[in-house]
Order: structure tokens, then sequence, then C-alpha cells
């Protein structure tokens, strides 16, 4: 691709019949493709869903969304779909659009994947605490860890066997970082 895509010309081009089945972002304007993710991060990131999911139906408050596409920037156009999405402004269904939204959320939940390159890692990272970002989850199924990043302070890891916490970002999220890295039935990351 020579030119520089918009986000609505980059929606347009994901949903081609020979571009199913692979994963993309826009950045800047440009279309890189990753490798889809394996099994272990596949499982990882509906734990996230379902835990997190499970917490905003309980409380009402706000949205999560899955694997959505996100506009950043613009001009040139970034769309990044974080593994999960926590948006505080209530809306109705019938009100989400099926193109990607310009609302930034408050939460991302990303879970590292083996082929994901660091330093790529380490952008998206900068770029979403530069646009807003309040709190950020990296999930690490390879090491049953999760780090959270805010805005201010240093990052904070924490092991499986330590609980995570919403802070003040989200009052009364509460969770073992175990339960990202198991399966139903399991009684141990």
């Amino acid at each position: 691709m020579s030119a520089l895509m918009t986000a609505e010309e980059f929606f347009a081009w994901c949903h081609r019949k020979e571009n199913a089945d692979k994963n993309y972002e826009l950045i800047r304007g440009e279309v890189p493709e990753f490798p889809l993710a394996g099994t272990k991060h596949g499982a990882t990131c509906a734990n996230a869903a379902r835990i997190f999911g499970n917490y905003v139906h309980q409380y009402k408050r706000g949205h999560a969304c899955c694997g959505t596409g996100i506009i950043w920037e613009r001009n040139p156009d970034t769309v990044i779909g974080p593994d999960v999405s926590y948006f505080t402004k209530i809306v109705r269904y019938e009100d989400l659009s099926p193109g990607y939204s310009d609302r930034k959320p408050v939460l991302v939940i990303d879970v590292l994947s083996p082929k994901d390159h660091l330093s790529r890692f380490a952008q998206r990272l900068q770029w979403f605490l530069r646009w807003g970002v309040l709190l950020i989850w990296v999930l690490d199924s390879e090491e049953g860890t999760v780090t959270v990043y805010r805005p201010a302070g240093p990052p904070e890891a924490l092991k499986v066997d330590e609980e995570l916490t919403g802070s003040d970002i989200l009052p009364d999220f509460r969770c073992r970082v175990a339960d990202f890295f198991r399966l139903p039935g399991e009684t141990s990351a």
C-alpha cells in the first residue's frame, strides 16, 4: 500500500474477503500485519473478558469491548484494538457503532503474545498513556504476571499469587492474578 489509509478505508479493507482471519492494525495510516495469536493467548483474553465483563455487569458501570478497533489519532489515522477496553460512558447497545469508535477507554487490557516485539509493545503503551487511558493491565501468560501501568508512577508487576485491584479507577474490582491464567475447573495456575 502506497497511500496512507483513513480509519474508514481501513475498516472497509479489513472486511474484504481476502483479509478475513488476519490480524491488522492501522498505525499512522499504514497497515502492518501481525500473526494471529495462539491458544494460550486466546484463553487468557477470554478469561480477561469474562472476569472484567462480570465486574461491569455486576456494578452496571459503563461497558467493555473485546478486540474493538479504536481510532486513537487522525491525519494520519491510527486504529488499535486492545484485547479488552472499558468505557465509562453509559450507552445503549443499539447506539453502538458497527465501525470503529473514536471514544477513548478508561482501561485497556492487553495480553502479551510470544510474537510481540517489546519495542512495538512499549510504543503501544506510551500511546495509550498519552491518549488518556487511566489504567492499563498487561497480562503475560508465559510468566503468569499482570503489570499495571498508570499515567503517573512506575509500573507495578503482580505475580500469580497476588491480587489485582482497580484502585480508585474501578472501585470494588478485585481478582486474583491466577484467575487470568487457568481454565474452568483448575484450582491453580
